[in-house]
């Protein structure tokens, strides 16, 4: 999978060590040592970058276990194989990068955008919501909205409403009463969202400041 003819490379540590990308040798060394101090219990998993012998990034999952020990609990023997994931990690490579991308193009907006599931979650905001809240999204995520805001009670019931129904909720107009007690003029949108087996159980709601 690097390129190389069987016995064109010595087989021992400094060939792999000097095969591993650099930044990347720390972390499998590391996964070893862990491996060998928990006397086998984590197994050695890691994924690392290794240079072809036409001098081309691979991506390979490294899996090992020492099987055999000596008798003052050293590591004698390992094993273990590589696999080339480097069509795998470019597909992952590239979700990333969209998904970084989509959520640039989330925060551009100056409406509030609110992700949240069935269970009144909140499973992802842009940069203008976190605002509004006084927090980062870091701190938002994965909590529920009723943290956040006074009459979360009621909007959660209009969001079973909109998933129940299937059918987007556009310009609705409320009233709100935000933490430090103001109250605010809003234009609500809500859009129900299926998920992979065909379940509107999550929604994306954008909302516009029009006190």
């Amino acid at each position: 999978m690097l390129g190389y003819e069987q016995g064109e490379l010595q087989v021992d540590c400094t060939t792999w060590q000097r095969l591993i990308h650099p930044q990347d040798l720390d972390f499998l060394l590391t996964s070893i040592d862990a491996h060998v101090k928990s006397r086998g219990e984590i197994p050695i998993y890691a994924k690392v970058r290794f240079r072809s012998k036409a001098g081309q990034t691979v991506w390979l999952l490294c899996l090992g276990q020492v099987v055999s020990w000596s008798a003052d609990h050293a590591p004698e023997r390992l094993a273990g194989c590589c696999i080339d994931i480097t069509q795998q990690q470019a597909a992952e490579d590239q979700n990333e990068f969209q998904r970084n991308e989509l959520q640039q193009i989330l925060d551009a907006i100056p409406e509030y955008i609110f992700y949240k599931d069935n269970r009144n979650n909140i499973l992802n905001c842009n940069a203008a919501a976190a605002a509004s809240i006084g927090l980062t999204r870091d701190q938002i995520i994965g909590r529920k909205a009723s943290e956040f805001f006074q009459d979360a009670d009621k909007y959660f019931d209009d969001d079973l409403g909109v998933l129940t129904e299937q059918q987007m909720r556009l310009g609705k107009t409320e009233r709100f009463t935000d933490l430090l007690g103001q109250e605010r003029t809003l234009r609500v949108d809500k859009i129900p969202l299926r998920n992979p087996i065909g379940q509107y159980d999550r929604l994306v709601t954008i909302v516009a400041d029009v006190s």
